[in-house]
């Protein structure tokens, strides 16, 4: 069953990809073919962020936010299908990068000459966007751990809290797709970036420790007591979570602010 819902959902992820890709070219036929791409790109994210977004709220609201004594039978199906979109939008963005950097290993035949372009493609990939490649491998890794490899009892509801966090991905998605489209100096633009801050400041920086106090709550214990009794490797991978999102944030303000600024 898993194997299917991840071919299913790479398949609908290539589609929906190639059907957006058609619409903004007829939308926007002036704008250059990189651009176009990299925008359908951005808006299949949309659209997963906001399924996503949905999907944890519904399994929220069947939880009672109850964050560890409870089994959600949808969370495993719908592990599988984000999984394949994951896997997609990795391999897309890799394929993306490479495009518009310039070959620097020859074209000749020979197996080791593939191992050696393969090779620069992921470097190349990795050089493009390191916190992009490094988010996209760790959201990987935690749905195939978390979610899906996995003989776990407990922490069904936390995992569907999550899931809300990418509420705020959806203005991320749409502000980059405005970007590659030429809304950059529009008043949509504008405020799509300051939706942005918002959703990310309450849905990652705030919601994070909203979610461990809940926790310490429901297990009677204080918010100290409760991240020490987490496992070892939830609470590196939550300091890691948290670091990396601090930066992301940061980043975020920072765009924002040259943004507000030239709107002056």
């Amino acid at each position: 069953m898993g194997a299917l819902l991840l071919l299913v959902s790479l398949l609908l992820t290539h589609t929906t990809t190639y059907l957006t890709t058609l619409l903004i070219a007829t939308q926007y036929p002036t704008t250059p073919t990189i651009d176009i791409l990299y925008a359908a790109n951005w808006l299949v994210s949309l659209v997963h962020a906001l399924i996503t977004m949905l999907v944890g709220v519904v399994l929220c609201y069947e939880s009672g936010l109850v964050l560890m004594d409870v089994q959600l039978s949808l969370l495993y199906p719908y592990g599988w299908l984000s999984l394949g979109y994951w896997v997609y939008d990795l391999i897309s963005l890799a394929l993306l990068a490479n495009k518009t950097s310039y070959p620097t290993v020859p074209d000749q035949p020979g197996v080791s000459q593939v191992v050696r372009r393969a090779v620069h493609q992921v470097v190349t990939s990795i050089r493009w966007w390191p916190g992009m490649v490094g988010h996209h491998i760790g959201v990987i890794t935690f749905l195939w751990v978390a979610v899906l490899n996995t003989d776990r009892q407990r922490g069904d509801g936390m995992v569907a809290v999550s899931f809300i966090m990418e509420f705020s991905s959806v203005f991320v998605a749409a502000r980059s797709a405005l970007a590659r489209l030429g809304f950059k100096n529009t008043s949509l633009y504008l405020w799509v970036s300051i939706c942005m801050v918002a959703a990310f400041l309450v849905g990652r920086i705030v919601l994070v420790p909203g979610v461990i106090y809940l926790y310490s709550m429901q297990q009677g214990m204080n918010m100290v007591q409760g991240v020490l009794s987490m496992p070892r490797q939830c609470v590196i991978g939550t300091i890691m979570f948290y670091g990396l999102n601090c930066y992301w944030f940061a980043l975020m303000v920072k765009g924002c602010v040259k943004v507000l600024k030239k709107q002056k």
